[in-house]
């Protein structure tokens, strides 16, 4: 799955492989952490469901915003296009909803609250997936879904988003 994260280039495709990573470190905190385990495992599956439904949300935005002769694409290329079409609110709408998701699982103040208590409760092999891993998918995801898609709405945004990672 997280393999499928860093090379998909279609984002309904990119979409199932970030919520099929979650499952693994679901299942290893949840089945081998610590004390509490069942309550801040619960937790992080919160915090990222909903950070993934906002995406969702501005995915299926932008899919149908495509138009490839006639037909809607859920192609990386496509869907850079169908972003860049749109005017400055809308990109703002579509920066706010998928960077969400991302600073999620950066973390990124102040949707960073489950990070502590998953990183003290998780067993070792889950703290190293976590930090090693996961953590880089939300940059990876700004840099090669977010950048492209809304210009404009980085622009607007950007200055907040890096005061809120500075937090």
């Amino acid at each position: 799955a997280l393999i499928g994260v860093f090379v998909a280039n279609d984002g309904f495709l990119f979409y199932v492989f970030w919520e099929l990573a979650l499952i693994p470190i679901y299942f290893i905190c949840l089945l081998w952490g610590g004390e509490n385990r069942s309550a801040i495992t619960f937790k992080f599956f919160v915090y990222t469901l909903f950070g993934s439904l906002f995406m969702l949300v501005g995915l299926i935005y932008l899919y149908n915003h495509t138009n490839v002769q006639g037909f809607k694409s859920w192609a990386i290329q496509d869907l850079y296009a169908a972003g860049q079409s749109l005017n400055e609110n809308q990109q703002s709408a579509v920066f706010w909803l998928i960077f969400i998701a991302f600073a999620i699982k950066m973390p990124i103040f102040p949707l960073h609250t489950w990070q502590p208590d998953t990183y003290v409760t998780a067993p070792t092999q889950g703290t190293m997936l976590l930090s090693g891993i996961m953590l880089k998918m939300g940059t990876f995801g700004v840099i090669k879904w977010l950048l492209p898609i809304v210009p404009l709405g980085l622009q607007k945004w950007g200055g907040t988003a890096i005061t809120l990672s500075v937090v």
